[in-house]
């Protein structure tokens, strides 16, 4: 695997690393020397040491070969003898890990590799003419994952001409020595001074960067913090190359290098804190997981492992799981936070190993197996060689060694091209084997056989319905069967063979109980039963000592433990009870490994247990629990591991005097909290959230100078009215005031140096600011709604060059707005740019065309500004307003093809809109108050518009026939719509609305509703609440077809003294809304497509619909008969001539035999299409008497179209149009119909009726 990464350490021309490698080629040159040992601390550089003596060993001709061993990893005797074959370049079996042909020959046994080195060795030690001929063996012992023993034994043979060259940490025991080698005392490595710390940060930085003002005056104090570390000077060093090459310098990099320089947090953490997502987050605590316990591993394995432990779900291809991994490998790798080794191996930077991990839930929280903690010793390596080809990652082999896979990763895409009950044949050594959204619904039987079968990984297979076979695998270590939601339940004995279980995992099952043999686990360490919500108790645990992690987050039924009192479970270290229905905990008493505590979203849980005895208390996550209303004061006394409590969302109206140590606290949300006690003992607090805690009024300190962690303080929406002083918190970098409206004046703010975001937007009584020219650093400043403010004329934005984002909105110091066009020369990083009420012109404001990042400008009321022209440039723009602006120099609007919302509201100045095609990704547009002539017929091809505001459309003609689709929203109210829009001659416009508002307007004048209704033809598309998020372009698309098929289907388009509807989608569970209710009442002509209900009459019975002649249904797959017999059946059908029905998958019947008769006498016409449930149309008692016209398509069950019987007449004198097609099961009409014109009958086999007995046949009835 080949990286472009600097993770070696740079050469350093420094004269005490120069002696350093001088002392150890001397002692390398003594013959009576064949053990040399160095030694220094994680991260001094013995790697990059032992690469440097190696090289010039091999130069000097010290040696006639080299090998080197890594000894943090877990070398079994085959895997240590193939990397010393790879090193020799000798084609071992699985040299070329990712080359699966199909071509590998069979694996040759130990001795012949050992013959093939040897004779190797010998060759280069005859090649060699001059110089000593020694055998070099470094062993690079950084993690001592292996015995040095074990490895000089392999090169006994070698003993007269060996030396060996160890490294190792500082605190590790010195290794053990065999008699006959004379080892030196142990050579210290130094760490780097200050100054040589600065020379290697600078050789390894990029030389764009090393050349930027902010790192020149940062990289000594940088380089200092990293201790004289070369592990930590790389990993900064690679963190600021990762970040300027991906982040384009700038602002945001000198506020990187202010972070690192000034924090008092360590250098490494400084690095892991760049880490720009989640994922990267989770695979580098799993890589630091998996590499404490057994050292390195192939990469291919590292991203394998990732995969299974669900790190990049959800995903539909393996092939773009492992590209994803392979890319967070390579930017970690490129960040110096993993290191890649020689034969491709991956191990963590020495120094990472310490860290403490950070995250709310840790390393048991993202994980959805845990190996790195449930795996033995002597199964680390469980993955073995693996490669990915078409949709599955295992075991490399040939052809022929199928009994030789120990590992399969499978997608269900690949595995749905397989015959599930062959493809195990010959993998009974199977090992590992994770099907990744499977879809099944019978696991293949050969699985019971899989006798080796340790890890078993079932994720997301949504149509599994037995698991039973699973029970028979005695071997297995960590099971997975998660978001199996078919699953009813698990068999009792489902456990009883599974002793050696260490990790279970049934996420996301319906399951109401859990197998009792569960409490058999006696192995079992990772419990996670998350978004099980049918699931109220667990079994026993008291069997269960070695749990350490139990998660049911998600588990909304769940309401208690049977074990009361579960301080057995020593080894606890996580809890995650969140957004459960627990009402009272267990007793957590001598839990003392527990470190996460997580009751987030518990609704039901009304008193905290005093958790005084749990000494390790890392998290506490409380957010949400509603009926917490107080919390013993003595619950967080000698907390000092405390460092996250979350009691945002809680009922408590005082706190605990004591909170420990804690770095962050939330306070969000608490409604009833009035105050907080003194913060004073929190010298170590780095965040502060108070927001929405609405009846907060006041901190019992009246400074924060003690708080120098402190770099988030949020008291939005409370009723603050004083502060207590900010000055001289160096670290304080978001101050967030949102909603004060109480507050007046800021406290002292002098010393914030380092402050980042000011948020006062809404602080209504607002009247002062501090001066902003000491806030060097500001990045967000907003004022918006701060409508009594005033500010010194003196003020000044100058020093305010690193602003991204400026908010002057509605603000009541408009002078500020006007400072603000003045500097713009200055603020060239803004990307956010709200200006207001500019009266004056502005020369200067032409410089906003430099502001070339800006994504979001608004000029709200600025009608001072004349020259628009300067705005054609800013291409980037997505949000552009313009209201009330007066410019003389036009903008080019035509310019802005990247805009989502454009507000042109009050221009007087647009008279004339740019062709709006190139608006594609355009969400909101509004014209209200401007002057166009026309109206913009080309918003039917803006797929994304969501919101449209109208101008005046008294003055526009407006050929509606050209208007085939509206946004969801519309200023009906303002923009003078009435019912003369139309012509006499004009043809009857179909028009789409994706919303119902239209409907409330025209509530308000039902005339008008029905002049309108009679003139245009509205589709309306009700989305409900899980489709909220589909594209509206697909929805518009899907009627816009449809309108064009529904005018082949007898609609009656054409006929202005119709009122006709069509809507779209079911919005609401109890029925339609209460606009189109009121619609429908008076509506003749009715389509319903996509409408959740399980019949018409459900859907519309209770609606009153009186004046219904025709009902339209399509693609409503809920829908299992049309009428039903309820009550209002009489009054839906009293009217209706036509019934058309397509696409009804679970349609069953028409009518039910309890419809009565009178209920659709005036049926003429009767369409059925694609109804494949349907096996008979008319039952005895419902004689459609007057129908002419009836078509049926494509019912593949339709046996009989009348059912007679002694009581119903023989003939339908009227029917004289019958069409049927691709009806196989058809055998006959019923029926006499002797007004038959029209008979077309295609692809019916099994009907033998012709028009000619139809029309002809004898009555039989007596009655016709």
């Amino acid at each position: 695997m080949e990286t472009t990464s600097s993770n070696t350490k740079k050469e350093v021309d420094m004269s005490k690393l120069e002696k350093q490698k001088d002392d150890i080629m001397n002692m390398l040159r003594n013959d009576n020397l064949t053990s040399i040992v160095l030694v220094g601390d994680a991260g001094i550089g013995k790697t990059w040491m032992a690469r440097e003596i190696r090289a010039r060993a091999i130069r000097e001709g010290l040696c006639y070969e080299t090998i080197w061993v890594s000894m943090n990893i877990k070398h079994d005797e085959r895997s240590l003898l193939e990397n010393v074959a790879q090193q020799l370049d000798l084609h071992s079996t699985f040299q070329e890990w990712e080359n699966d042909d199909g071509k590998v020959e069979e694996e040759e046994d130990l001795n012949s590799l050992r013959q093939r080195i040897s004779a190797k060795l010998e060759e280069e030690k005859s090649a060699m003419r001059e110089g000593k001929k020694w055998l070099l063996l470094i062993l690079d012992d950084e993690g001592n994952k292996m015995d040095k023993k074990d490895v000089i034994n392999e090169f006994s043979k070698y003993q007269d001409s060996l030396k060996v060259l160890i490294f190792r940490r500082k605190n590790d025991e010195a290794p053990n020595t065999h008699s006959e080698e004379i080892e030196t005392e142990p050579l210290m490595i130094e760490r780097f001074s200050d100054i040589e710390s600065e020379i290697l940060l600078r050789k390894i930085v990029q030389n764009k960067l090393s050349s930027l003002n902010g790192f020149v005056a940062h990289s000594a104090t940088i380089a200092k913090k990293c201790a004289g570390l070369p592990a930590a000077i790389n990993v900064m060093a690679e963190a600021f190359n990762f970040f300027e090459e991906h982040n384009s310098g700038g602002s945001s990099l000198e506020a990187a290098l202010d972070y690192a320089v000034n924090n008092s947090t360590p250098i490494l953490r400084l690095a892991y804190d760049m880490l720009p997502s989640d994922v990267m987050i989770n695979c580098f605590w799993h890589s630091v997981k998996f590499f404490g316990k057994f050292g390195g591993v192939h990469y291919n394995e590292l991203i394998a492992h990732w995969i299974i432990e669900g790190y990049f779900c959800p995903f539909d291809h393996i092939e773009k799981a492992y590209e994803e991994g392979h890319c967070v490998l390579m930017e970690l790798i490129d960040r110096g936070l993993l290191k890649i080794q020689e034969a491709n191996v991956v191990v963590v930077e020495g120094a990472m190993l310490s860290m403490i991990d950070p995250r709310r839930r840790g390393f048991a929280g993202t994980a959805s197996l845990g190996l790195p903690s449930v795996l033995e010793d002597d199964k680390w390596n469980l993955l073995q060689r693996i490669t990915w080809t078409d949709g599955m990652i295992k075991t490399l082999c040939g052809s022929r060694k199928e009994e030789k896979v120990s590992t399969v990763l499978i997608d269900g895409n690949r595995f749905c091209r397989e015959v599930p009950q062959t493809f195990f044949h010959g993998m009974e050594g199977l090992k590992v084997l994770s099907f990744l959204y499977p879809r099944l619904k019978m696991l293949p039987q050969s699985l019971s056989h899989m006798a080796n079968l340790l890890v078993l990984v079932l994720r997301s297979c949504k149509l599994l319905e037995d698991v039973t076979c699973i029970g028979e695998l005695k071997t297995l270590i960590a099971l997975e069967i998660s978001g199996a939601n078919s699953l009813e339940g698990i068999p009792e004995d489902f456990f009883e063979q599974m002793p050696q279980l260490r990790s279970l995992n049934l996420c996301g099952l319906q399951i109401k109980t859990l197998p009792s043999s569960l409490s058999n686990l006696t192995e079992l360490q990772w419990l996670i039963l998350s978004q099980c919500s049918g699931l109220t108790t667990v079994p026993i645990l008291r069997a269960l000592k070695n749990l350490e992690m139990i998660d049911l987050s998600g588990a909304a039924s769940f309401k208690k433990f049977q074990d009361k009192n579960i301080d057995f479970l020593q080894n606890l270290r996580m809890l995650d009870l969140s957004d459960t229905q627990i009402e009272k905990l267990p007793i957590l008493h001598n839990l003392s490994h527990l470190t996460r505590l997580l009751l987030r979203g518990c609704k039901c849980l009304t008193k905290l247990r005093n958790l005084q005895q749990l000494s390790c208390l890392q998290v506490l996550d409380l957010t949400d629990a509603i009926m917490i209303k107080e919390i013993q004061d003595d619950s967080f006394e000698n907390k000092e591991s405390l460092k996250i409590l979350d009691l945002s969302g809680t009922g408590i109206g005082q706190l605990p005097v004591k909170l420990g140590n804690i770095s962050y606290l939330n306070l969000s949300g608490c409604l009833e909290l009035q105050k907080v006690p003194s913060l004073m003992a929190l010298i170590d607090l780095e965040s502060l959230d108070l927001s929405d805690a609405v009846k907060f009024e006041n901190f019992e300190d009246e400074s924060f100078e003690h708080l120098e962690k402190l770099s988030y303080l949020n008291l939005s929406n409370t009723m603050v009215k004083d502060l207590p002083s900010l000055s001289n918190l160096s670290n304080l970098r978001k101050v967030l005031l949102k909603g004060c409206t109480l507050l007046k004046i800021l406290p002292t703010m002098e010393g914030l140096m380092r402050l980042e975001v000011l948020d006062l937007s809404g602080c209504k009584h607002m009247e002062k600011l501090p001066p902003l020219n000491v806030f060097k650093k500001l990045e967000v400043l907003d004022l918006s709604d701060c409508s009594s403010l005033k500010v010194d004329e003196n003020e000044s934005l100058v020093h305010s060059s690193c602003l991204r984002e400026l908010n002057l909105d509605q603000c009541g110091a408009t002078s500020l707005s006007e400072i603000a066009a003045n500097s713009l020369e200055q603020l060239t990083h803004l990307q956010i740019l709200k200006l207001f009420g500019i009266m004056k012109d502005i020369p200067s404001f032409s410089n906003v065309s430099e502001l070339t990042n800006l994504s979001q400008l608004s000029l709200k009321g600025c009608s001072g500004l004349k020259n628009g022209q300067p705005l054609e440039v800013l291409s980037k723009l997505e949000v552009l307003d313009l209201s009330g602006t007066a410019f003389e120099s036009l903008p080019s609007l035509g310019t802005f093809s990247s805009l989502r919302q454009l507000f042109l509201r009050d221009c007087l100045w647009v008279q004339e809109l740019p062709t709006l095609k190139s608006f594609i990704h355009l969400e909101i547009l509004d014209l209200w108050g401007t002057q166009i002539k026309e109206f913009p017929y080309e918003i039917a091809e803006l797929t994304c518009l969501k919101h449209l505001d109208l101008p005046s459309l008294k003055t526009i003609q407006v050929d509606w026939t050209m208007i085939k689709c509206l946004p969801a929203k519309v200023n009906w109210e303002e923009c003078d719509l009435s019912p003369s829009v139309l012509h006499a001659d004009c043809a009857r416009p179909s028009i789409t609305v994706n919303d119902t508002n239209i409907f409330l307007f025209l509530e308000k004048d039902p005339n008008f509703w029905k002049a309108l209704s009679k003139q245009l033809y509205l589709s309306v598309c009700l989305v409900d609440k899980q489709a909220k998020g589909q594209d509206a372009y697909c929805l518009q698309n899907q009627l816009l077809l449809g309108n064009i098929y529904f005018q082949t289907r007898h609609f009656p388009y054409s006929d202005k003294n119709n009122q006709c509807l069509e809507i779209h989608g079911s919005a609401e569970t109890n029925g339609f809304p209460d606009a189109i209710r009121k619609v429908l009442m008076d509506a003749e002509y009715i389509s319903l497509v996509e409408n959740a209900s399980g019949s018409c009459s459900s859907a519309l019975g209770t609606i009153g619909v009186k004046n219904m002649k025709g009902c339209w249904l399509e693609s409503c797959t809920e829908m299992k008969s049309i009428f039903c017999g309820d009550k209002g059946d009489v009054e839906l059908g009293a009217n209706l001539e036509i019934l058309w029905i397509s696409n009804l998958s679970k349609l069953e019947s028409v009518y039910r035999e309890n419809v009565r008769l009178e209920s659709f006498q005036n049926l003429k016409c009767l369409h059925l299409d694609c109804i494949p449930a349907l096996e008979n149309l008319f039952p005895p008692s419902q004689m459609p008497v007057n129908l002419e016209v009836l078509q049926i398509r494509f019912c593949d069950k339709l046996r009989t179209l009348f059912k007679r019987d002694e009581s119903c007449r023989c003939t339908l004198e009227k029917l004289g149009t019958l069409h049927l097609l691709e009806l196989p099961k058809l055998t006959k009409i019923g029926i006499r119909l002797p007004s038959l014109e029209k008979f077309d009958v295609r692809e019916c086999p099994q009907l033998k009726d012709t028009k000619e007995d139809l029309k002809l046949g004898s009555c039989a009835c007596g009655k016709c």
